[in-house]
């Protein structure tokens, strides 16, 4: 019998990153004929979410121990980051069965973060603040233990960055999926006459950032349209949505759209647009589903340069300097090109399937 443990697996992230890469590994092992148990701190009914014989156990992390051991389980795979490496070293190491590490978030250099604090304010960021002056020495010495298998990381870029620093053959790179991707085909619209962008109101994906770019796009090339798709995600102070929404809303070259919209409402509207704009900030879980799922639609991304999206969709992904200047002649130049994707060939890794089977095998 197997494990995985996470964090925080709530109703409503289940199709988020790193939830949904502990959800599909679980739902691979049960289909066949794996024995997997999800371990969680979350209150939530998870088996809504979930296909199959899978058994879900809400369990502190004190208890987690002693369920490990009395189950007689042969493997858990365990969630770690720089932060943590040091806190769960002496847990790790009493674990009786053996262990696969994985790395969930991303690397977050701290000239980074600090030009983050200009748009995102102190209190989003100070998770990332933490986890950026954090050594590496914990790291290794927790995947050096003698009972961890492997480490999985989920990019190129972090991979290569962290490597570099650890230099252990336990570290791999371990690609995610993506699904399907579902779309209604009586939506109505004008096809490629705007670029569009979507997500939380959370200011690390980038809004403030966006506004100031779309500022000089206004000037530079007034023609150039984006579409905002906002979610009105629980969990965030008024004060906090609202400043997002002026910024905005105050663009005439943008229409921000915040109703609830289907799911294949949604994707219909990705597939309009002519490119999709994604200015994280910084990749809080890797990586995150919607870069694979509008490649998918046959749409090129732009975003901002981050050790995360490094290596990712060589050709379909357009990186920006840290530069509202820059990212709006991003915008601009994708505006008059019309690039559109080169070849769906670079998703052929993505596949749920494929990573089950690589952290089964090891």
């Amino acid at each position: 019998m197997i494990g995985i443990y996470t964090h925080d697996l709530y109703d409503g992230r289940e199709r988020l990153m790193p939830w949904k890469t502990v959800l599909s590994f679980a739902e691979y092992c049960s289909s066949n004929s794996i024995q997997i148990t999800v371990f969680s701190i979350s209150k939530s009914d998870l088996r809504n979410y979930m296909v199959g014989d899978i058994n879900i156990i809400q369990v502190s992390y004190s208890m987690l121990e002693s369920n490990l051991a009395q189950n007689n389980f042969s493997r858990i795979y365990f969630p770690v980051s720089k932060r943590s490496a040091h806190r769960v070293y002496r847990f790790v190491k009493s674990l009786s069965c053996e262990v696969v590490l994985y790395f969930p978030g991303s690397i977050y250099p701290l000239k980074q973060v600090v030009k983050n604090l200009y748009y995102s304010g102190i209190n989003e960021n100070i998770p990332y603040i933490l986890e950026s002056v954090f050594p590496y020495v914990f790291l290794r010495r927790l995947i050096e233990l003698k009972n961890v298998e492997n480490c999985f990381v989920f990019s190129e870029g972090t991979f290569t960055h962290i490597e570099a620093r650890v230099k252990l053959n336990k570290l791999k790179v371990s690609f995610t999926g993506y699904g399907t991707v579902d779309y209604d085909s009586n939506w109505e619209g004008n096809p490629n006459n705007f670029l569009i962008s979507f997500g939380g109101p959370s200011k690390l994906r980038g809004w403030i950032f966006l506004a100031k770019a779309m500022k000089y796009v206004e000037e530079w090339s007034p023609d150039v349209r984006v579409r905002i798709l906002l979610r009105n995600d629980k969990g965030f102070k008024s004060r906090h949505v609202t400043k997002v929404h002026e910024a905005l809303g105050a663009l005439d070259n943008v229409e921000l759209i915040t109703k609830e919209l289907s799911r294949s409402e949604f994707m219909a509207n990705i597939r309009e647009a002519q490119a999709v704009i994604l200015p994280f900030l910084l990749i809080p879980s890797e990586l995150p589903i919607s870069f694979h799922e509008v490649v998918s639609l046959g749409k090129k991304v732009l975003s901002i340069d981050q050790i995360a999206l490094r290596g990712l969709f060589e050709t379909n992904l357009l990186l920006s300097r840290y530069s509202p200047r820059a990212f709006a002649k991003l915008i601009i130049h994708q505006w008059r090109s019309k690039e559109t994707m080169n070849s769906s060939e670079e998703l052929h890794n993505y596949n749920w399937e494929r990573m089950s089977i690589q952290w089964l095998e090891l």
